[in-house]
């Protein structure tokens, strides 16, 4: 069938909604290549064949195409053309329709309208965009666009080969029309998904299905063997069978997405990001070299969601427009999938295994303990370096299927793994390499491997230190047995604070792992925070942490610390479990109950730092901290000489809490100026000047009061003084001449008065 005859035998052929917009006139290089080609065909060949265009009829008479209709429009195209400019009779151009798309059919009645008086010196779409019946919002229409430099090129074509204009009637078909031949519509979509998105996909699943058929002749079919099909069509099956047999028929239907009518975004991310993992897994140091920058692409291109990525259609297939470009990303030339046999072999034996794993399972073994799942199949997949990751260890299980406890196991460490060490590209690197070259050795079997095969490897990361240790604490999980340390382990790893990262339950205060007393442990850590990781009852998991917090480190006292103790998100806890730095506390911590630890002070710790704590822990003044500034996160630092609580996200120095730090002894660092302010107004012998001052926080039981400020203002025999953030104390006047005298290291009252006369004296003089 050609198109002549096609209209003859429908009223219209009409483009549904449903249909993408005519892709043949984009831009892009690969398009442009393709576009090229084909009119050049088109334009030497006596006749040329369009294969198999689908559709189905309606009871009007007009044909839809469901398969073809970039073809279609393509030959629609050649007759306007043709016929504008007397090469061909028009035999029914204007029974092109679109259905819904009113700016693409009023377009198309325009230019099948318009009398053509072309200008040799500019272009078709010039002169049809300088024609007085254009109108400027079928610029918006990408199909317009598309058709627009279609005729461009064919006018250019038509212009050096004038005699050599195609003849639309030798240009053939074979036309199925659905509706009578009673084919089934989805069956016919699934198996011929790439008429819809001709693309990236298209290419890669076309270059690997040439590699196969030329090279797979010894590969092993072992990877295909979760499909236990035994013998088609009586012949013994080849890798080629399989290969073929899977991706035409089981593969498609497992990766369908029946919103997008669909598999290309799904499988070809996989493809991707399995190609991504095969080379990170080979080769480490890339970076510097044309190899990076392809790598980098096809690292951004797999963590699109596969809408992000077929809505780019062709824009996507530049960089893999031949397959082997993608697997050419090595040191060397040599070391391609084409130039090296057993390369490839490892790379396509892995793929065709990967992928019957991931069909086979069905996507019921890929959840971490915590409840985060990763699903191949769900179109909107974002493969995120954490993916990835997990996608590696399907990889490099040595086991016969997903479906077993081997790979349960396996995978519980993967993600415990992937989940507190990958962080970047690099790190997911590191991983995807370790776990072929050094886990993958022990994944049908990884507790045994952990607890006896690597106990005496160095550890590269604390995690798998930690993973090691906890091998030897599951290990009746072999034997089927579990008991309620097996237990209490495994559950506390699901826990939404811990995601696999339980360091901060098995330290003993000498920060060696010990798994001594850590079901009470666990079950103090479920009382302190809820099912949300947040803490039950904040006030008293503040102070908790307070009492067992006998280091700067640990207090957050840093002044590039990111972590205050009194961020108690899930977030912030999360952090604080992961940083070496508050190791120390969390054995005293999850030792008790919640409000039941005591006051800690090992003998190397500071007094100043532990005046501080006990300061911070005076009934009351965490509520009253919090209820001021709960949030903006209120730090506590050492500025300008002094130690001040303050509000992160608002630095005024009105809101600012000046604290005492004072150490055992009087040195240069003793300063209990809050103490003593505190105590001389219960003796009545000064007052804070209340209108720079606000009162924070109270306690009636010890009279102690804390102020915002940076600098506290009182008065005393009715001068007003200041005790400044420098901790010195002066007279507040106009006069820049007083004189000022620190108060550093003052530490009774008897002494502060005495400063506070002198300079009374001082300033009556003047």
């Amino acid at each position: 069938m050609n198109l002549r005859s096609l209209l003859e035998k429908y009223n219209s052929i009409l483009i549904p909604r449903i249909q993408r917009d005519y892709a043949q006139g984009r831009r892009d290089n690969v398009t442009n290549e393709i576009r090229g080609n084909l009119l050049k065909d088109i334009f030497s060949s006596e006749s040329i064949s369009f294969n198999m265009i689908f559709g189905e009829s309606d009871s009007a008479g007009n044909f839809i195409p469901i398969d073809g209709q970039q073809r279609l429009t393509l030959l629609f195209l050649l007759l306007l053309y043709g016929s504008k400019t007397g090469y061909v009779d028009d035999f029914g151009v204007k029974k092109l329709n679109y259905s819904t798309r009113e700016s693409t059919s009023e377009f198309w009645r325009f230019i099948t309208d318009a009398n053509w008086d072309l200008d040799k010196s500019i272009s078709l779409s010039s002169w049809c965009r300088n024609h007085n019946g254009y109108q400027w919002y079928w610029d918006m229409d990408p199909t317009v666009e598309s058709m627009l430099v279609v005729l461009d090129d064919i006018h250019k074509s038509a212009s050096k080969q004038p005699s050599s204009y195609p003849n639309i009637d030798a240009i053939e078909f074979d036309c199925h029309d659905m509706s009578q031949s009673g084919l089934n519509e989805t069956l016919y979509l699934k198996m011929n998904s790439r008429g819809k998105h001709l693309n990236a996909f298209e290419k890669i699943k076309s270059a690997l299905d040439q590699l196969v058929c030329t090279s797979s002749e010894s590969y092993s079919t072992s990877g295909f063997d979760n499909y236990n099909w035994g013998k088609i069509d009586h012949k013994e099956m080849t890798f080629k069978d399989c290969w073929t047999y899977c991706m035409e028929r089981d593969w498609i239907y497992w990766f369908w997405d029946e919103n997008t009518a669909s598999l290309d975004g799904t499988l070809l991310k996989l493809i991707l990001a399995y190609t991504h993992i095969f080379i990170s897994s080979h080769r480490d140091n890339i970076d510097g070299t044309p190899i990076a920058k392809a790598k980098t692409e096809i690292i951004d291109l797999i963590k699109k969601k596969s809408r992000e990525i077929l809505s780019s259609d062709l824009a996507i297939a530049p960089q893999f427009y031949h397959i082997t470009s993608a697997f050419s990303l090595f040191d060397n030339d040599e070391e391609s999938l084409t130039e090296d046999p057993q390369l490839r072999k490892e790379y396509l034996e892995g793929l065709a295994k990967l992928i019957t794993d991931i069909t086979s399972a069905n996507n019921h073994n890929f959840k971490a303990a915590w409840g985060e799942c990763i699903d191949f199949a769900n179109p909107e997949l974002n493969y995120t370096n954490k993916t990835l990751g997990i996608l590696a260890s399907i990889i490099y299980f040595k086991g016969k299927n997903l479906l077993g406890k081997d790979f349960s196991m396996w995978l519980r460490f993967c993600w415990n793994m992937v989940e507190n060490t990958v962080y970047d590209d690099e790190s997911l690197t590191r991983f995807c390499r370790n776990c072929k070259g050094k886990y993958s050795k022990g994944s049908t079997n990884i507790l045994t491997w952990l607890s006896n095969d690597m106990s005496s490897h160095n550890q590269d990361s604390q995690q798998l230190k930690e993973e090691i240790f906890k091998s030897k604490l599951l290990g009746p999980i072999t034997m089927g047995d579990n008991t309620a340390l097996t237990l209490a382990v495994l559950d506390a790893e699901s826990h939404i604070l811990n995601k696999g990262r339980i360091i901060h339950l098995i330290t003993d205060e000498n920060l060696e792992l010990s798994h001594v007393g850590f079901v009470d442990k666990w079950r103090n850590f479920r009382a302190i925070f809820n099912s949300e990781g947040e803490p039950v009852d904040k006030v008293k998991f503040i102070e908790d942490y307070i009492r067992c917090a006998d280091s700067q480190q640990a207090m957050s006292y840093g002044y590039d610390s990111e972590w205050s103790i009194f961020r108690v998100t899930r977030a912030a806890i999360k952090n604080k479990f992961n940083d070496r730095a508050y190791n120390s506390v969390w054995p005293y911590l999850f030792k008790t109950p919640l409000g039941k630890s005591e006051l800690l002070h090992r003998d190397e710790a500071p007094q100043a730092e532990l005046n501080v704590r006990k300061q911070l822990l005076i009934p009351g003044f965490i509520e009253a901290i919090l209820s001021r500034w709960n949030d903006n996160e209120p730090r506590l630092r050492w500025y300008y000489r002094c130690f001040y609580l303050y509000p992160s996200g608002s630095r005024r120095e009105c809101n600012y809490i000046m604290m005492d730090w004072y150490p055992a002894e009087n040195n240069e660092l003793d300063r209990k100026g809050i103490t003593i302010l505190n105590s001389l107004i219960g003796k009545r012998l000064i007052s804070i000047n209340e209108e720079k001052n606000s009162l924070l926080f109270h306690n009636a039981t010890n009279g102690i009061s804390y102020w915002t400020g940076k600098e506290i203002f009182f008065f005393y025999c009715g001068i007003e003084f200041i005790l400044d953030k420098e901790y010195n104390l002066s007279i507040v006047s106009d006069n820049e001449n007083n004189t000022t005298q620190s108060a550093i290291g003052i530490s009774t009252d008897e002494a502060f008065i005495a400063i506070l006369k002198n300079l009374k004296e001082n300033y009556e003089e003047v």
